[in-house]
């Protein structure tokens, strides 16, 4: 009989450590924290949920959050709006569990990006910057030492992707990047007419309807962080029979220096923002804003004709300088802090949000590759330092029509 029960004992807690390996629960007393009606489900590397205790216990706090073993990714339910799904492991486990419940995620294996593609952008950067600042070098951050620390998709209305995704090189992941991810997605999750709150249109026979979004930050120690919100637009119930038009809208671009997010005395002193796209998808840039170069005011961006797209951002003490090529499929804007410093641009959080309209033929798939970088620079009481070191990152899509 002792026997038995011995057995019976053994069997009862091996049952109950592969539940528990399969969903944490985790008791946490969320005090004044008033839950938001969200569902978060956030996938753990196995075996590595004490190190992330603080921040299962936080989203614990303030969201409707399930917390899964990455082994157990199978569990997760179908994808419905208002769900969340972040990961702190290998977003591709997470992307292909997505993809297998019928979410329709950017194919990655066809990255137009390629390392020649890269050294050839970041030699033109090289290049400019010997004009802009004679006399002084260029230094790239060492892509060795980023790592992802998170990766999350967001379902919009109309079951819309939104991924998220954060690199550093202090690896971990920053929580206040995923709270405020949430929270500012939280009311548009609830509203079935989800618009984005930047954009503005102006409906004549056709409406800018959102057909992917995509948010991306990346942190480089003592320097400084970027970041940008892009989302892709797609014209619907046009009258063109022979093509389809398509817009991609930089939301918000914005630079951090390391002098306002770690103390450090590196102020910003340059950005680049760049879309491409594939010619063999048959894909022409129609128009972009801003065309010409733009200084100390506030810009409205213009997209489109009827109906249009717009958006006003205010540039204070920066020159922005067009130098978009649309032979080549590409349009760039570089930005020049280097006037500004120790004013708001170079000191604090500073945004931008260029955008261009393609054409394309009617029916297609829409590729875009978009890359940005921002340039810091140490800031002595007499100057800039002779070094800049650049931090940049970049994204693609393939979105169907």
């Amino acid at each position: 009989m002792k026997k038995l029960l011995l057995v019976l004992l053994v069997c009862a807690f091996l049952i109950g450590s592969v539940v528990h390996a399969k969903v944490v629960t985790v008791s946490y007393d969320n005090g004044n924290v008033v839950k938001k009606p969200i569902d978060v489900y956030l996938i753990i590397p196995t075996g590595k949920q004490p190190l992330y205790s603080n921040y299962i216990n936080a989203l614990m706090a303030r969201y409707n959050t399930k917390v899964l073993d990455e082994e157990h990714i199978s569990l997760l339910p179908s994808p419905k709006v208002g769900m969340c799904f972040v990961t702190f492991g290998d977003k591709n486990i997470l992307r292909g569990q997505l993809k297998k419940l019928g979410l329709q995620l950017s194919d990655e294996e066809k990255s137009l990006m390629t390392k020649e593609k890269l050294a050839s952008i970041r030699k033109s950067i090289e290049e400019h910057n010997s004009i802009v600042r004679p006399g002084t070098k260029v230094e790239w951050e060492s892509d060795d030492q980023k790592v992802r620390v998170f990766y999350g998709v967001k379902i919009l209305p109309g079951g819309i992707p939104e991924e998220i995704e954060e690199t550093s090189n202090l690896g971990r992941p920053n929580l206040k990047d995923i709270t405020d991810w949430l929270d500012g997605q939280f009311d548009k999750s609830l509203r079935a007419d989800y618009t984005d709150y930047t954009i503005s249109s102006q409906t004549s026979g056709g409406n800018w309807n959102i057909k992917g979004s995509y948010i991306n930050t990346t942190e480089d120690y003592p320097y400084g962080e970027i970041r940008y919100v892009v989302r892709i637009y797609k014209l619907m119930s046009d009258s063109d029979p022979n093509y389809d038009y398509w817009a991609v809208a930089y939301s918000n671009y914005y630079t951090a220096p390391g002098w306002c997010v770690y103390g450090t005395g590196y102020q910003t002193i340059g950005a680049i923002v760049m879309n491409s796209c594939d010619f063999s998808m048959g894909e022409e840039v129609l128009e972009w804003s801003p065309m010409n170069t733009v200084e100390n005011e506030d810009y409205t961006v213009t997209l489109g004709e009827s109906p249009t797209m717009s958006w006003t951002y205010s540039l204070p003490d920066v020159t922005v300088t067009d130098r978009s090529n649309p032979d080549h499929d590409y349009t760039r804007w570089d930005i020049d802090y280097s006037n500004a410093r120790d004013k708001s641009p170079c000191t604090g959080w500073f945004s931008n949000t260029p955008g261009t309209e393609y054409r394309v033929p009617n029916g297609g798939q829409f590729h875009v590759v978009w890359y940005l970088s921002g340039s810091f620079a140490y800031s002595h009481w007499y100057g800039w330092d002779s070094n800049s070191y650049w931090t940049d990152m970049w994204g693609e899509a393939t979105v169907n029509p």
